[in-house]
């Protein structure tokens, strides 16, 4: 409560794209692999990954360490707050993050909690999770993401973090669903433009980051 939501989510939005600004086209193509190394071989990846579980512990954590329903409903309004303005600055992996734990179990059933929580917070939330939705292959994302890349280069004023989930959720489809090699031995080429799309799509994010302290 002693921090703003604003600089909450400038410094979550720093140490992010840090991890997020790191990720190597070979990272990406070692996730499609089984193999059980993905600390050594996606390094930054993993990261990411372990980051968005670390963070929805902590805002459970942070909600049911308190006794009574009028703090815990601060505490949930204060997180709205925070997921808002990652929206706001672009933190679209953050802001992602954020709003899931509220779909957990532990957190839903706190009916008192969530009775005390503002109308405007549950408006902003409901803004947020139709944002989020996975609804049509992240529609609402895309469109968003599209937007961003449809300013020119010049005047962008801030960086922006997609949801890593998205890409590797594309990459893994393609990967399962086409062979590198069809029935008569030849490349499948289509499979590998798909694939280098989605690396060029991440590299492109990976260029624009944040001027924060």
């Amino acid at each position: 409560f002693n921090w703003s939501a604003v600089e909450i989510a400038r410094q979550m939005s720093l140490m992010t794209h840090q991890l997020f600004q790191s990720i190597e086209p070979k990272e990406l193509l070692s996730c499609l692999s089984k193999k059980q190394n993905k600390e050594q071989t996606s390094p930054n990846v993993t990261k990411i990954i372990t980051r968005f579980y670390s963070i929805s512990f902590w805002i459970c954590e942070e909600i049911l360490s308190y006794d009574h329903a009028h703090t815990r409903s601060k505490v949930i309004e204060k997180f709205i707050s925070i997921a808002d303005e990652l929206q706001k600055v672009k933190n679209y992996n953050d802001c992602f993050n954020v709003i899931t734990p509220f779909n957990y179990l532990p957190i839903k059933r706190l009916i008192k909690t969530w009775n005390r929580v503002s109308t405007d917070s549950l408006l902003t939330l409901k803004r947020l999770s139709e944002l989020c939705s996975l609804t049509n292959n992240f529609e609402n994302l895309r469109k968003e993401y599209n937007s961003y890349k449809s300013i020119d280069d010049s005047k962008k004023d801030t960086g922006c973090i997609p949801y890593l989930g998205y890409f590797l959720k594309e990459l893994i489809c393609i990967e399962e669903e086409k062979k590198y090699f069809n029935d008569k031995d030849l490349i499948n080429v289509d499979k590998v433009i798909k694939i280098g799309q989605i690396i060029e799509e991440i590299k492109y994010f990976q260029r624009f980051g944040y001027n924060y302290e």
